[in-house]
């Protein structure tokens, strides 16, 4: 139904959803290759912001030194650009165990330790995609969207 008020001419679909932005991390699987043992976890988006051209649905497979890339690259962006402070500093990531930074025995594959990085990993990069600077930030869009993520950019 148009409205219309004194004076002016009836406004027809002037609507607009609201954006949002929704990230859950998940599925945390330990893999070995030639390089070693390593978590990945799956990170899905769902998303009706105009910068994410993969549509309002879609996912990835990250590691944590990848968080760890992408976390780096915003402090810098950050460093470059202080005025961006106003919108909030870079979260921080769930830490490593005293086990897992010395290699002691496989505290970094147990599940309470999975489940505790996955949900500090969930909560990180949903602050990050929400903040007002980072949110237009390209390393996050290709974070979020590229398969490949070797290089924030």
């Amino acid at each position: 139904m148009a409205m219309k008020s004194k004076g002016s001419t009836p406004i027809d679909g002037d609507y607009h959803e609201a954006e949002y932005i929704s990230i859950y991390v998940s599925d945390p699987v330990t893999v070995q290759d030639g390089t070693g043992t390593f978590t990945r976890y799956k990170v899905a988006t769902e998303t009706t912001f105009p910068e994410y051209k993969k549509g309002p649905n879609f996912f990835v497979y990250r590691r944590y030194k990848q968080f760890v890339m992408l976390s780096d690259h915003l402090k810098e962006r950050l460093a470059a650009n202080p005025r961006n402070l106003k919108f909030g500093d870079v979260p921080d990531l769930p830490g490593n165990t005293v086990g897992s930074l010395f290699n002691i025995g496989n505290s970094r594959y147990e599940a309470e330790f999975l489940e505790t990085r996955r949900k500090g990993l969930e909560e990180f990069i949903n602050v990050v995609a929400k903040h007002n600077a980072f949110r237009f930030e390209p390393a996050v869009h290709n974070f979020l969207q590229n398969d490949d993520f070797t290089q924030p950019l």
